[in-house]
């Protein structure tokens, strides 16, 4: 729900409403960063960073997780005599994901794709192929930035 059209809806809400009809309608945390809430109101020092949301909502799925953990030792677990790149230097191809995971490609691409939108893998083409790597840089900021804010 847009911004603006749930604190044109909250209006329309009694005091006493606005709380339970405001949640059903839109996260806990937009409606605290709108002071919608009663008793609570938006804190940069405890408001959740943008970043590491994505992050745990990509990690929230087993098997992205899984991939995410072959990657960081893709030498190790993908026949590399069936590489056409190196695993290391330029990732590892969606078409080995797939095989090692048994899901449909389709499946597979959207996962990764989910990874990269969230910063822990970047992606490189290789002819008509997508090979995927952790981003470990990213991925340390992150673990940094879940230190210093948990």
């Amino acid at each position: 729900m847009h911004r603006s059209h749930a604190r044109e809806k909250a209006r329309h809400l009694s005091p006493g409403e606005t709380g339970r009809r405001a949640i059903a309608g839109i996260g806990i945390f937009r409606i605290i960063d709108m002071g919608l809430y009663p008793g609570c109101m938006a804190d940069t020092a405890t408001t959740p960073d943008p970043d590491l949301v994505d992050a745990f909502r990509a990690l929230s799925n087993p098997m992205r997780l899984q991939m995410l953990l072959w990657l960081r030792e893709p030498e190790r677990h993908f026949p590399r005599e069936r590489m056409i790149a190196d695993p290391v230097e330029v990732g590892v191809c969606v078409s080995h994901l797939q095989a090692k995971t048994g899901l449909a490609q389709s499946t597979v691409s959207a996962y990764m794709a989910e990874l990269q939108r969230a910063g822990l893998v970047r992606s490189t083409r290789v002819g008509k192929w997508t090979h995927y790597k952790r981003d470990e840089q990213r991925i340390a900021e992150l673990v940094a930035t879940l230190g210093r804010t948990l």
